[in-house]
């Protein structure tokens, strides 16, 4: 199982929409089961035009229940595994829906990103 840096995860991405997981397991020096974990772990999608020749699945009632009910105070990334779509698509259906997030909530966000930039700049 491939460790990825933080760098790797950045270029993959910024490449996995447009790039199959065959050249991206080139890329990358690993092989394709290490490129979906990754993409899954990222909450990354393949762009909708190339999703295995299907466009994405539509959002059911009750996930748009559940987004309605936790979108204020829950993480868009994990709200993202949770439905198994990407974070785009929960920021786009969230938007849509006219969802905003608890100012709690954002305050907290902020913290959580400060103290991840700082992590990294320790090392």
């Amino acid at each position: 199982m491939k460790v990825w840096g933080f760098d790797e995860a950045k270029a993959l991405r910024r490449q996995y929409s447009r790039t199959s997981d065959a050249e991206l397991a080139r890329i990358f020096s690993c092989n394709e089961s290490d490129i979906a974990s990754k993409a899954a772990e990222l909450a990354i999608s393949k762009d909708k035009r190339s999703f295995k020749g299907r466009p994405m699945p539509r959002w059911t009632e009750e996930q748009i229940e559940e987004l309605r009910r936790d979108y204020t105070h829950t993480r868009n990334v994990d709200l993202a595994r949770r439905f198994g779509r990407s974070v785009k698509s929960v920021n786009s259906k969230a938007h849509g829906l006219g969802l905003r997030k608890d100012p709690a909530r954002l305050v907290n966000m902020g913290r959580e990103n400060v103290a991840k930039r700082r992590d990294r700049t320790e090392r």
